[in-house]
């Protein structure tokens, strides 16, 4: 609204804040180890934010026996859940919150790795490999 006064013209802001309409996009679920993964996000569209998204609720629950963890994220789209247990089937969601707690996004299912060692394994033949291509490229005439 714009207020006219004998000073000059002024506006009025008002603000309405209520729970997000929709969840946060793009969960995604990054393995860190055999016992831990980073679970991050992106905020629900502007649109549907209805405020200011003070802080995520992040909810992991173990498939097998559905016990369920519940954690805050604050001033990040990120969480590190770290002590799982190897070789499980577990699933994550995450939902904004304004004033009140918007919707949940859509489970996002992964399994934990089997052990350290074959991950460690896995990642030195791998880095073996970038090793081999790089020296390859550099040794070519040109």
């Amino acid at each position: 609204m714009i207020y006219r006064s004998l000073i000059g013209d002024y506006f009025k802001a008002l603000f309405y804040f209520a729970a997000p309409a929709s969840s946060p996009v793009n969960v995604a679920v990054t393995f860190r180890s055999p016992t831990s993964v980073l679970v991050t996000w992106e905020a629900p569209p502007i649109e549907d934010r209805n405020g200011m998204i003070d802080e995520y609720s992040v909810e992991l629950e173990e498939v097998a026996t559905g016990r369920q963890w519940t954690r805050t994220a604050i001033g990040m789209t990120r969480f590190l859940f770290d002590f799982l247990e190897e070789s499980y089937d577990y699933r994550v969601r995450v939902a904004a919150v304004t004033t009140s707690m918007g919707p949940f996004s859509a489970f996002r299912p992964f399994t934990t790795q089997a052990d350290g060692k074959q991950v460690l394994e896995s990642s030195m033949q791998t880095l073996e490999l970038v090793f081999t291509l790089i020296v390859q490229c550099l040794m070519k005439p040109h």
